[in-house]
């Protein structure tokens, strides 16, 4: 028997590839944020979008807040770069959730996380996580 994920490198709606790598990281990653904030996920599929500020998968500080979404395809997330000034009318483009496992794999694990929940990502690392109250959760101390 073999198993094989969609290689999210080239076209995942049409390719695969015979491995299961990829989603078994996202998925430890996504299962110890959870256990450590002690909720229940709620699933960000790879063909779901996300909406964000242009190239803010390339810097690193961002800000990820998740809402509930209106349509089957929206994931619910909003990520934002930190690097730019505040703006009335920032500019957001959507892109689907797999593109996020290839430029930024430690991101994937915030995207389990509940509507409502909000967090602040600096490379690689979780500076913070809140609740849907605006509650700290979480916070890097290093």
């Amino acid at each position: 028997m073999r198993v094989w994920e969609p290689d999210f490198k080239k076209n995942p709606f049409r390719d695969f590839v015979p491995s299961v790598d990829t989603i078994l990281r996202v998925l430890a990653a996504q299962a110890g944020l959870l256990n450590s904030l002690v909720v229940e996920g709620i699933v960000s599929r790879f063909d779901q979008k996300v909406i964000q500020n242009p190239d803010s998968l390339l810097v690193d500080r961002l800000y990820l807040m998740r809402e509930k979404p209106d349509r089957s395809d929206d994931s619910g997330w909003s990520i934002e770069r930190l690097d730019l000034p505040r703006s009335e009318d920032p500019k957001w483009e959507a892109t689907y959730v797999f593109k996020i496992a290839i430029v930024r794999l430690p991101m994937m694990a915030a995207l389990a996380l509940p509507y409502g929940y909000s967090c602040v990502l600096n490379g690689s690392r979780f500076e913070a996580v809140l609740d849907p109250s605006g509650n700290l959760v979480w916070e890097d101390l290093m």
